[in-house]
């Protein structure tokens, strides 16, 4: 077998392991020092892992196995457990995102989390966030998301409304 050729290089061009040594000669910064820049990094993933492992909520040996009523069973299992490691680790939202990304199996929480929790952040008032931000960041109170699209299927361009002004409600 003949080994692989690239056709914008000529034989005699290194390839592989000898082009990236090359590359590594001629930067301009320390290579072993940016090495290091991911230790923090890879050392939350290892504790992150850790607690992770040692939760049998998110054992996914059994998954291709389970009914739909067990996976959404386990779903909400996975996800109750996620939440009390979180709180009672007190992490922070990096960490709940690269816990989440470990576990690599999406719950059902996941609107709550991506529209629910941002929506009530950047559009909420201060009565808005002590009534509904306060108690979903603690997962007493979970959202959702709810779309209208009167006369419509999944025609989300074409998505119509109708808001009522209801004068003695202001």
């Amino acid at each position: 077998m003949s080994a692989l050729k690239f056709p914008n290089l000529p034989p005699s061009d290194p390839q592989g392991c000898d082009l990236l040594a090359e590359e590594r000669r001629r930067t301009t910064f320390s290579v072993d020092e940016l090495s290091t820049y991911g230790e923090p990094y890879l050392e939350r993933q290892e504790r992150l892992l850790a607690l992770i492992q040692a939760e049998p909520a998110f054992d996914k040996s059994d998954r291709y196995f389970r009914s739909r009523s067990e996976r959404f069973a386990a779903a909400l299992r996975k996800d109750h457990a996620l939440v009390k490691l979180a709180l009672a680790n007190q992490w922070s939202p990096d960490e709940f995102s690269q816990a989440e990304w470990l576990i690599d199996e999406p719950g059902p929480f996941g609107l709550h989390r991506g529209m629910f929790l941002p929506t009530l952040v950047s559009q909420g008032t201060a009565e808005q966030h002590k009534k509904f931000l306060e108690p979903a960041l603690r997962y007493e109170i979970i959202g959702c998301y709810a779309q209208t699209e009167l006369g419509h299927g999944s025609n989300v361009q074409g998505i119509e409304t109708t808001a009522t002004y209801l004068p003695d409600k202001d």
